[in-house]
């Protein structure tokens, strides 16, 4: 919300910086900390740390993927306007 305030502001720099960090909350920490709460509280087996290294795993795998897709769309779309 403070990302998006400043963005309207022309407070561009601190805007990105808000907007950043909100998101490595959202999608890195909050999750591995329930991940890692629940586990210790209904153990079913699995070891938190395997858990996490999972997490990470599928994270990087969906991230490269992801990324791959909007590359391969900038270049397309460049390759057209050349």
């Amino acid at each position: 919300m403070l990302g998006i305030l400043l963005g309207l502001l022309k407070s561009i720099n601190i805007a990105t910086i808000s907007i950043y960090l909100g998101l490595i909350i959202a999608f890195g920490l909050i999750p591995v900390f329930v991940l890692i709460r629940e586990l210790s509280l209904k153990s079913k087996g699995i070891d938190s740390f395997y858990a996490y290294m999972f997490y990470l795993v599928l994270n990087v795998i969906f991230g490269v993927i992801i990324g791959l897709l909007i590359a391969d769309s900038a270049i397309g779309e460049l390759m057209d306007y050349l």
